[in-house]
């Protein structure tokens, strides 16, 4: 959206992109929650398997071979754990950084549609002082100017 569209938006209307992108963010913190939610489900789920496992090793007398089986699954979990984890910190790094470019952006169009307040009324200020400069040039009296 370029500036010229932004000064044309009533506070209103900026609140309400403001809304949308804050409902966009709870959105994406769900997400991040639920694919937490899902990750503890994984772990606890490779934890039961790793339980069943090692009994039926020992009930059937080949432990020798079920460890190294064992062994094998547990790093198959830790890298599928890791790779959970990766993709649940990347989700939240995300989620972090449009967060961070949603407030940077609406702070920028605060600051923008308050400077364009600030300019709609000086406008009129100054052009009131230029007739009132006018009418002492003409009347001969002098007037006090108001800064602000």
């Amino acid at each position: 959206m370029t500036d010229k569209e932004l000064k044309k938006l009533s506070r209103v209307e900026l609140l309400e992109m403001l809304l949308l992108q804050t409902r966009e963010v709870e959105r994406l913190q769900a997400e991040l929650e639920q694919a937490r939610e899902q990750l503890k489900h994984q772990e606890l789920e490779c934890f039961q398997a790793g339980n069943i496992a090692e009994a039926a090793l020992k009930v059937s007398g080949i432990f020798e071979v079920a460890q190294q089986a064992a062994d094998q699954y547990l790093e198959n979990v830790r890298i599928l754990e890791a790779g959970a984890m990766d993709r649940c910190n990347k989700i939240e790094a995300l989620c972090k950084e449009r967060c961070r470019n949603y407030i940077l952006q609406a702070e920028q169009e605060a600051k923008q549609f308050w400077l364009q307040i600030q300019e709609d009324i000086r406008n009129p200020y100054m052009e009131h002082e230029r007739w009132l400069q006018i009418h002492s040039v003409l009347t001969g009296k002098k007037h006090e100017k108001i800064e602000f």
